[in-house]
């Protein structure tokens, strides 16, 4: 558990920069990028302990009961879990890209709602 704590933490500051780079297509040195690191680490945590918790339950949810094969339950897994962790994500990214988080989830929400 602690393994996946410390990469997430560690990692998080570099999948912020990666992700301001593509977006406002500027260099990956560039200081704006770095300001703030570990904003977001907190629904990266979220997420990964939603992602970690819930996969053997859909896992085998999926092989034992619908009957389906290891790839397919894998596969079907994977989606549910991206499908519950899509609103931490857009809340992440929010975050990411603003500097006033007053009215966070409703904002959030919103993109939700119109993303899918």
């Amino acid at each position: 558990m602690c393994n996946w704590i410390i990469k997430c933490i560690h990692v998080q500051p570099i999948d912020k920069a990666l992700y301001l780079m593509v977006k406002n297509q500027t260099s990956l040195f560039d200081k704006k990028i770095w300001m703030n690191p570990y904003k977001g680490v907190t629904q990266a945590l979220y997420s990964r302990t939603i992602g970690y918790g819930v996969y053997f339950t859909f896992y085998d949810t999926y092989k034992y009961y619908f009957k389906l094969g290891n790839l397919s339950a894998s596969a079907m897994t994977g989606i549910t879990i991206a499908l519950f962790n899509n609103p931490i994500n857009v809340i992440k990214m929010y975050n990411w890209n603003t500097y006033n988080s007053k009215g966070l989830f409703f904002k959030a929400e919103k993109c939700t709602v119109n993303m899918d």
